[in-house]
């Protein structure tokens, strides 16, 4: 049977250990692909603040003009001093990522309270947001990692960034 262009003929040895050293690298490319999904979330957490773009609920008027008083743009949502918006952080490990905040008044802002203050999901908003993207990332991050014969794991989101760029995806920035 003739072999495909492109392709050669491996033997059963070559082929396990190809397999290995494939199967050894993936706890260090899943966390890799992680973390940049993480930073994806988190570049669209901090970019939604003081917007509508996620259908929440107006402003109060009585809130607009305390707001205005005290010299803030009357409108932008959970945009005051950027305090929120700073303390959106990540971290990744190699089973998990994780996208949140320290700040109190994030957990008010993304539930809502009983007083009054509806919920604008910010976090988990920019993860709904960014899905499609993160999943094509993964996607294409474990298939570079298994099918490519050199690749630097440093630079596995840039050539994920790439394949997904020109899949049509947008990559990371987008």
């Amino acid at each position: 049977m003739a072999v495909p262009v492109g392709y050669h003929r491996v033997s059963p040895h070559e082929m396990a250990e190809l397999l290995n050293r494939r199967a050894q690298q993936q706890p260090e490319v899943r966390h890799a692909l992680l973390d940049h999904a993480a930073l994806i979330i988190q570049k669209e957490a901090k970019r939604v603040i003081g917007t509508y773009e996620y259908g929440w609920p107006q402003l109060q008027l009585a809130t607009q003009i305390a707001r205005e008083n005290k010299g803030f743009a009357p409108n932008d949502p959970l945009l005051m001093t950027g305090e929120l918006r700073d303390s959106i952080q990540y971290s990744s490990d190699e089973h998990e990522a994780r996208v949140g905040t320290n700040n109190p008044k994030g957990v008010w802002m993304e539930l809502g309270t009983r007083r009054g203050i509806p919920p604008r999901s910010f976090l988990m908003g920019a993860a709904m947001h960014k899905e499609k993207e993160v999943v094509a990332l993964v996607g294409k991050g474990v298939h570079i990692s298994l099918t490519s014969d050199q690749f630097e794991l440093l630079d596995i989101t840039g050539m994920v960034d790439k394949a997904v760029a020109a899949a049509g995806g947008g990559g990371s920035d987008g």
